[in-house]
């Protein structure tokens, strides 16, 4: 029987890469949606690490915690649910700044952000200069 511990432990066996070298990149996302839309900046930092973590510089107008844990659920998300594909391990991700709008910008966002911004670090779907297959390293 599946359960949530079997699924994760499922996922943390799969084929890794992770990153060669440090990189920043900087991801907006908007989406419009009627009189109101969605908006979020985020300036995202990885680098090669022994495990994975997470560290936040940004500084929120409102909710921290909230808008800190959205961007760190955007990052999993992307890290762990590659379709068949390999995860991605070994990557210590800092969030060094944010741009925000006062109506547009939610937690939503900022998560939709993080995840572009994921990829943009993993070159996912493209030449893939910047990731390094772990064959059997954890």
């Amino acid at each position: 029987q599946m359960n949530l511990d079997n699924w994760v432990a499922r996922k943390l066996a799969r084929r890794a890469i992770t990153i060669k070298a440090a990189k920043t990149v900087e991801v907006t996302y908007s989406r419009p949606l009627g009189p109101r839309g969605e908006f979020a900046k985020v300036t995202l930092h990885a680098e090669p690490a022994s495990e994975f973590s997470f560290s936040s510089e940004a500084q929120w107008p409102e909710n921290p915690e909230g808008f800190d844990g959205a961007v760190l659920e955007g990052i999993l998300d992307e890290t762990l649910a590659t379709d068949l594909g390999p995860i991605v391990k070994n990557v210590a991700f800092t969030l060094k700044a944010i741009g925000w709008h006062e109506v547009d910008s939610n937690s939503r966002a900022f998560y939709h952000a993080a995840r572009k911004a994921v990829v943009e670090i993993t070159e996912k779907g493209h030449f893939k200069n910047n990731i390094d297959y772990m064959h059997g390293k954890t």
